[in-house]
């Protein structure tokens, strides 16, 4: 079989790319970041968003999850520690947005967690972006992500978001805590802090989510595609 020769290869990520370095898969300065497709950001969000109506919706807080419904989400967890903040916080609500095999299991949490009016699947949806712009908060639970661009998406829908610490992207895109909040991966006790930090601190809150939305046109596809194009005079 003939040989392959690489001359540059492009991560979602700067984390995976450290990674990659480190396991000596590819050298350095072969690697170079190239994030997933968003083209003209902001244009692309005011043509997506639109008013949102919904019966689960009521006149609720709302807390979102998007993703497939799998054990990399991590939603039992989201669940259950929803069901705890709510004890003394009524006027929230949780909706995750997806589909998947952990469906009926989650189902099955909500059922036992007696949640059924205020945690809803809502199942796989066009545009996340009418969600998004009602929600207060979006959290992302996840085990792992490659990097998890839901984020940029959460961002660009002005949503204050709160992220585990997992691998390989989600602290990179929050800027390590400069653009939303990180909690420690499936630790009950640090998210709880971190939703109540944005209910006593919402104005500081704000300001996360300004500097964020202001800051995603370095997640513009083409534009870091050209750059590199120039470097390896592709």
């Amino acid at each position: 079989m003939a040989s392959i020769k690489i001359d540059a290869i492009t991560c979602p990520s700067l984390e995976l790319i450290k990674k990659i370095a480190e396991d000596g898969i590819f050298h350095k300065q072969k690697v170079f970041f190239l994030p997933d497709a968003i083209y003209q950001v902001k244009d692309f969000i005011n043509k997506k968003k639109h008013p949102l109506e919904s019966s689960i919706l009521g006149k609720k807080r709302i807390i979102l999850g998007i993703g497939r419904l799998t054990r990399q989400k991590n939603f039992s967890f989201l669940i259950n520690e929803f069901s705890i903040f709510f004890k003394k916080n009524k006027d929230f609500r949780l909706l995750i947005l997806g589909d998947g095999e952990e469906k009926s299991k989650l189902q099955n949490i909500i059922k036992a967690e007696k949640l059924e009016n205020d945690v809803f699947l809502v199942g796989r949806v066009d545009n996340i972006f009418n969600y998004l712009k009602r929600s207060e908060i979006f959290i992302m639970s996840s085990l792992w992500e490659d990097p998890g661009f839901v984020l940029v998406e959460a961002g660009l829908g002005n949503s204050f978001v709160i992220s585990s610490d997992c691998p390989n992207g989600p602290k990179e895109i929050l800027d390590y805590g400069k653009n939303g909040l990180i909690f420690k991966m499936n630790n009950e006790f640090d998210l709880y802090k971190k939703i109540i930090f944005f209910i006593k601190n919402k104005s500081k809150c704000e300001a996360l989510v300004n500097r964020g939305h202001n800051r995603l046109t370095r997640f513009d596809y083409y534009k870091n595609l050209e750059k590199y194009s120039k470097i390896l005079d592709f």
